[in-house]
């Protein structure tokens, strides 16, 4: 378990409905089917992730449950700064919230 005082995400917007809901997250603008990171390979495809990459990542919330301690290399449900490459985390959750503008 983890709780952040703050946590974000870059430059975000979703635009209007007649675009279809594109996303833009940080270096990322388009369709999830594309690989569209940095990286020789495509991590999303590559580590078992439904996410953005940049260039691959140091955390995999989207990854597979490997019930805990595990010899694979970064495809479970992962935070690597805080359980290591090889150990699978049960779940993650991830919520969003508008900022509060203390200019308003």
């Amino acid at each position: 378990y983890a709780q952040y005082g703050t946590f974000g995400v870059g430059l975000f917007s979703v635009d209007p409905d007649d675009d279809g809901y594109p996303l833009t997250v940080g270096d990322y603008a388009g369709n999830a089917d594309k690989d569209n990171d940095h990286s020789e390979n495509n991590c999303a495809s590559f580590y078992h992730g439904a996410w953005w990459y940049r260039n691959c990542h140091t955390s995999n919330l989207n990854g597979q449950y490997l019930r805990g301690q595990h010899t694979s290399y970064a495809d479970g449900i992962e935070w690597s700064t805080w359980t290591g490459w090889q150990y699978s985390l049960k779940f993650s959750e991830m919520k969003i919230r508008p900022t509060r503008d203390e200019s308003k």
